[in-house]
């Protein structure tokens, strides 16, 4: 029987005593208040198991027959029984964390659950694949969600937990005048939902190893499945057989919410009702200007970096030939005597030359043309923060970063600017970055010293801590 370990090597505070510590692949946590059982399962669909009886080790064994039905694997071979591979249940208490010790591994890998209240086996799901699977048993008004995370570089952990408002996969509600057919794949033959006029369901995949697609259609208008966008907020609208569908995802509270409607005015209900959220928290701050100057053992200087305020941009807002107004940019030698003329505002709030008048008070071009103006700045660095109740969003931007090596070199970038945001809810994560105006020179002396320097302050015995996954194989 082959086994997976992970192996973690790394020195002790006394840099004297290697320390090899040793640890299951995957590991189990029961936060559910009953007493549950779980296994590999070797079988694409469960099948319910008979009666089992617990020996001292906590582990259960299913009470067969005697006989072993064997298994062709269509090679003219014979796989061991499914009866003795899937024999042996591990019982977890309330609060514990146990191992689990697969026989497979890769995308191939799941498990199947059941409680002590029961002998119904639940749904297969993947134990090798982050994702959270909602599982359900007919004889039973409650429900155990499956979470499993890490992998990469560290152990699976798959938490069973009781369930949650926004675990189920999504809440359907049919607002239309027709029953609504809903299946898991492009095809009617497998396991299908029916939500009539007028209900709602919470939905859950019927068979969680398969592809997660959600199909619906109107058996009624005799219509073609079409697949179910929910995972963002979505708008749409369907033609089927001549009727008007719309269609619309958006969260309510922690659960995500599909609606279907025939009438135009209910969706327009919905889309007013679930537009943006209202921000309970905004927090922002800017800085003109900031620098940082690196100096060496002998206080010299070798190298400022700064991020300074951008030069402000003036715009007028013109009529255009087609009649509308449009915004022009008056380029950089006329917006730096405006700006010169704002920064004197204050004493002279009406500016004027042999060309041009300005009046600063109304913000407005006078001579030679008629329009208003608008003035953009830059500040060297801008953080911004927003919170709502379900999601948060980070916005950062530095502007005409630059570094400079006094006689050497320079780089400088005129715009630099990053926005993050993401929701908690689906724990997803967008960065955008953006960057304009870019150009590097740097000084191969200065770059080979920072080289230098820096990694002489990361280097790290490659020794001291190690982690490696192993392959042992008993006999």
């Amino acid at each position: 029987m082959k086994q997976r370990f992970m192996v973690e090597t790394k020195l002790s505070n006394t840099q004297l005593t290697k320390i090899i510590t040793i640890f299951p692949m995957f590991v189990v946590l029961n936060k559910c208040e009953t007493t549950l059982f779980y296994q590999e399962s070797f079988v694409s669909s469960p099948s319910t198991p008979l009666a089992t009886e617990e020996d001292d080790t906590g582990i259960h064994h299913l009470d067969t027959d005697g006989e072993d039905d064997e298994v062709d694997d269509g090679n003219n071979g014979l796989l061991p029984t499914i009866r003795a591979l899937a024999n042996l249940w591990v019982k977890i208490e309330p609060g514990e964390a146990k191992p689990f010790w697969p026989t497979r591994f890769g995308k191939s890998l799941s498990m199947v659950l059941k409680t002590d209240q029961s002998n119904e086996v639940s749904h297969t799901f993947s134990a090798s694949i982050p994702q959270r699977t909602l599982l359900t048993w007919s004889d039973q008004q409650s429900a155990v969600t499956a979470e499993v995370s890490g992998g990469l570089g560290t152990e699976y952990f798959i938490t069973l937990r009781p369930y949650q408002l926004g675990d189920a996969v999504v809440r359907l509600e049919n607002l239309t005048q027709y029953s609504l057919l809903f299946s898991q794949g492009n095809t009617s033959s497998g396991k299908t939902l029916t939500v009539p006029s007028s209900k709602s369901w919470l939905y859950f995949w019927p068979n969680p190893m398969a592809d997660r697609k959600l199909f619906w259609s109107v058996p009624e208008l005799k219509s073609k499945h079409t697949i179910a966008h929910f995972s963002q907020d979505f708008s749409s609208q369907v033609n089927c057989q001549g009727h008007v569908i719309y269609c619309q995802s958006y969260r309510d509270n922690l659960q995500r919410v599909l609606t279907f409607s025939d009438h135009e005015s209910f969706q327009q209900i919905i889309h007013k009702r679930n537009q943006k959220e209202q921000a309970t928290l905004f927090a922002f701050s800017a800085l003109d200007s900031v620098r940082l100057s690196l100096v060496n053992s002998s206080s010299l200087e070798i190298a400022l970096i700064s991020a300074n305020q951008s030069p402000s941009c003036w715009s007028v807002k013109l009529e255009g030939a087609d009649g509308e107004s449009r915004w022009y940019d008056l380029g950089e030698k006329l917006s730096s005597v405006i700006e010169s003329a704002y920064c004197n505002c204050l004493t002279e709030p009406v500016y004027q030359n042999r060309d041009i008048e300005i009046n600063f008070r109304e913000l407005a071009f006078v001579r030679p043309i008629s329009g208003v103006l608008k003035r953009e700045s830059f500040p060297g660095i801008k953080l911004q923060y927003q919170k709502s109740d379900l999601s948060m969003a980070l916005q950062a931007s530095v502007n005409y970063l630059q570094d400079t090596v006094p006689d050497r070199c320079s780089a400088h970038t005129i715009k630099h600017s990053s926005n993050i945001a993401s929701s908690r809810l689906t724990t997803s994560l967008k960065a955008v970055v953006s960057i304009e105006r870019f150009s590097l020179k740097i000084d191969k002396g200065f770059l080979l010293s920072s080289l230098d320097y820096i990694t002489n302050c990361t280097k790290t015995d490659t020794d001291n801590y190690n982690t490696v996954m192993v392959s042992v194989v008993f006999s």
